[in-house]
């Protein structure tokens, strides 16, 4: 649960809601004329937000971390260098998937009124699909099998397994994630 929330707290994206309200208000004029898009006025901003909270919130759960291991005779995973490499390579791809879908959301506010749904739609299907709301061993038979189908497992819980059991990262893995980053990348261009 520890991990999960770390993932979360790193990977997820929360702009969808005001960049629409944005768009919606004709906010966002000045971008359409200058040389700076409004695409990379997006992605600037939301890097530099996730790097002022991942440096405000990192150390902190370190700290909680270190606590509940002393307290709680919890053991922190040990990586390896390869199980390292994978869990971040993971943790990449969940941000990029993140991004993009927020991204998708927000381009498609240009066209929808109501993007609010599409935007609800994005939580519950990773929440759901990707090990974040329920652990993959624990969902129902049909819910596992979807899941193991699509690549969101890659977003909490591959990279759990990875940090927990060894898991090394495969080539098969790095193409299912690298085609889904494609996909997202020209659907948000077509955009």
């Amino acid at each position: 649960f520890t991990l999960v929330f770390i993932i979360h707290s790193i990977s997820a994206s929360h702009f969808e809601n005001f960049r629409v309200e944005q768009i919606r208000m004709g906010k966002i004029d000045y971008f359409l004329t200058r040389p700076f898009s409004y695409i990379s006025e997006v992605l600037c901003g939301h890097i530099a937000g996730k790097l002022f909270y991942m440096t405000i919130s990192l150390p902190f759960f370190f700290v909680l971390l270190k606590g509940l291991e002393a307290y709680l005779a919890l053991q922190l995973p040990v990586f390896t260098t390869l199980s390292l490499v994978s869990f971040l390579l993971m943790l990449f791809f969940a941000t990029m998937v993140e991004f993009l879908f927020a991204l998708i959301v927000v381009l498609l506010g240009f066209w929808f009124e109501g993007s609010d749904g599409l935007e609800h739609f994005k939580w519950i299907s990773i929440s759901l699909l990707s090990g974040w709301l329920i652990p993959i061993e624990m969902m129902p038979e049909w819910l596992k099998n979807i899941t193991l189908a699509l690549p969101f497992k890659y977003m909490y819980a591959i990279p759990i397994e990875t940090a927990i059991y060894q898991r090394a990262i495969t080539t098969v893995d790095i193409l299912i994630m690298g085609g889904c980053v494609g996909s997202l990348l020209l659907i948000s261009s077509l955009l």
